[in-house]
């Protein structure tokens, strides 16, 4: 009796965590949104430099969604942190030893940004 309990907590346990997950999966289409609403002002979604680089590739470059996240929450932490993927960012716009990022980000929930890493990885055909 013992296992057949401690089997129906596992698979119940199972189908609670797998059907969250399913819950917080990004959503490309609304981070398309948010893209438009509060990044397309400087950020091209090709090769094409605005204010900020163009992106097309960017998840392909930065492979590491944690270091994704803390980059579009949070761009001035992460540029002070000085990890090397931000070394390499800097590195390749130029940037290295400047104090302050352009980037500025304002407003965006913890579902905003995995909304808008999903779309990026869209545009980026993943």
């Amino acid at each position: 009796m013992k296992k057949l309990i401690s089997g129906a907590v596992a698979l119940g346990f199972a189908a609670v965590t797998l059907s969250a997950g399913a819950a917080m999966a990004a959503d490309a289409a609304a981070g398309q949104a948010v893209f438009d609403k509060k990044c397309a002002t400087c950020h091209d979604l090709g090769d094409k430099k605005k204010m900020g680089p163009g992106l097309k590739g960017a998840t392909d470059r930065h492979k590491d969604d944690a270091w994704l996240t803390s980059w579009i929450s949070d761009p001035q932490a992460t540029w002070d942190a000085a990890a090397p993927e931000t070394e390499a960012l800097k590195a390749s716009q130029n940037k290295t030893g400047k104090p302050k990022t352009a980037m500025k980000v304002k407003g965006l929930s913890a579902d905003d940004v995995a909304n808008v890493i999903a779309f990026l990885k869209k545009n980026d055909g993943k």
